[in-house]
């Protein structure tokens, strides 16, 4: 079979898979909130640069969804048809049928061959998960996300073949418009992280990877973990001013949110766990298989996409009285920076290369962040479906120890939902906690003082 009959076939394929997408109208709240209510603001040409200062996501749903480039791609349907939503869906699916088609050109540039990357690109054309990028109007945003990046690592391919400045300017660019499609504060480092992988493919992983990665993954975890959770949030432990700013900054640069933030949405999480008005509970998503999958994508997630409620500044009224506290949470910007520029400037120093420079940004910073970030969440998700209870009447909370281990000591979910003011998550001797081992150790030089723990009697599991 001819390549182009084999382009025809993924083409075809897509369009009986998908087609029926074209007869849908809108879902209710977002294709409505994001395109039939927006359809004024995308049939004005000048709105195209406008998206860029302010888009409209911002302005519609009240949170920060910056990612104009989706908002563009609604644009040419809005000004051609107006609110009509066939060509809106017809756009969804040519832009997932680029994707399957820039898939199997990457594949048969990295693997060779004629079966296996048709095949594959057939299963990326037809997967399940993909169904929602196409029939959901704003699900759009993963399919163009996933052209550009494919498109950046085609063009990476072809400079590591052909060395010319131009391709590795289109790498670069295609990866820079990939950010512009989803959320930028999850997909830059989720970019990020796989730009470190496929550079091992060109320039290895060195020890300077290494250690910049483990270095920055424990400052940071431990400032989500010893600072954002245990001092600021639970109050387990005192210590001074200058520590409380920098545990802050440290917590910052794991980009989740200011400190001030942070703490009141896990505050509010304590006061109505496991219940509807938890912000990241897996449950209450609806029964079976279909419900655990849209819980534990909501908790893990899907609620950082949620507007934040009335009110939320009540949680952390004490905290907004203490100065290093406030400040920290002001410069928050300036702490994302850091988190990324100081790994970038020691890979630089220490190999003295503008190539190590480059890698300890990936992997220091953005790749870094990627895993912190998926290790918090994981305790929100994770830890609150699968594990132990040995303190069952709380709520749906686990003792998890892959997380107990790769959390710094969060992992032992229950027995801190059991005892939520102890310094101390892991109670048994062999329950790892790194993170009050760090408060021991701030204790032991006159740093933290008035360490919280359990009363021995009541510590005793199950």
């Amino acid at each position: 079979m001819r390549e182009w009959r084999r382009g025809l076939l993924l083409a075809a394929v897509v369009l009986v898979v998908h087609g029926p997408c074209l007869r849908f109208g809108y879902t209710w709240l977002d294709d409505h909130k994001l395109v039939a209510e927006s359809i004024p603001l995308l049939r004005d040409p000048a709105f195209a640069l406008e998206a860029f200062r302010d888009d409209v996501f911002l302005s519609s749903i009240g949170s920060g969804f910056y990612r104009p480039l989706m908002t563009l791609s609604f644009m040419p349907a809005a000004i051609l048809s107006g609110a009509a939503p066939f060509l809106h869906h017809a756009t969804s699916l040519l832009v997932h049928l680029a994707g399957v088609l820039l898939a199997w050109g990457l594949l048969r540039a990295m693997i060779g061959g004629r079966t296996a990357p048709l095949l594959a690109a057939l299963l990326f054309a037809v997967h399940p998960a993909i169904a929602q990028a196409v029939a959901w109007i704003p699900g759009r945003n993963d399919s163009l996300m996933a052209v550009f990046l494919l498109i950046s690592f085609l063009a990476f391919l072809r400079h590591r073949r052909d060395g010319k400045v131009s391709t590795l300017a289109m790498h670069l660019v295609a990866w820079l418009l990939a950010l512009l499609t989803k959320e930028t504060a999850i997909v830059l480092p989720l970019a990020g992280f796989a730009a470190a992988v496929a550079s091992v493919w060109g320039w290895g992983f060195g020890w300077v990877d290494f250690g910049l990665l483990l270095g920055m993954y424990v400052l940071t975890a431990l400032g989500i973990t010893v600072g954002f959770h245990r001092l600021f949030t639970h109050k387990s432990f005192e210590t001074s001013g200058a520590v409380r700013f920098v545990l802050a900054a440290l917590g910052s640069m794991a980009v989740q949110g200011s400190v001030l933030r942070w703490v009141a949405q896990h505050r509010r999480h304590h006061r109505h766990s496991d219940t509807p008005d938890d912000p990241h509970s897996p449950h209450h998503r609806g029964r079976g298989l279909l419900g655990l999958v849209r819980g534990f994508w909501h908790a893990h997630i899907g609620w950082a996409f949620t507007p934040d409620p009335a009110g939320l500044d009540r949680y952390v009224a004490d905290l907004k009285r203490l100065t290093s506290v406030r400040v920290a949470s002001a410069l928050f910007p300036l702490w994302i920076v850091l988190g990324l520029a100081i790994p970038a400037a020691l890979g630089g120093v220490l190999t003295g290369s503008w190539a190590g420079a480059l890698l300890g940004l990936l992997w220091g910073g953005l790749a870094r962040v990627f895993l912190v970030h998926h290790v918090t969440w994981s305790v929100n998700s994770v830890c609150h479906l699968w594990g132990s209870r040995p303190y069952p009447e709380h709520d749906h909370s686990r003792n998890n120890w892959v997380f107990g281990v790769l959390a710094m000591g969060e992992g032992w979910h229950n027995n801190h939902h059991a005892f939520p003011t102890s310094a101390r998550h892991g109670l048994r001797w062999w329950q790892l906690d790194v993170s009050y081992y760090v408060i021991r150790l701030l204790a032991w030089v006159g740093l933290a003082w008035k360490v919280r723990l359990p009363a021995p009697q009541l510590a005793v599991t199950a």
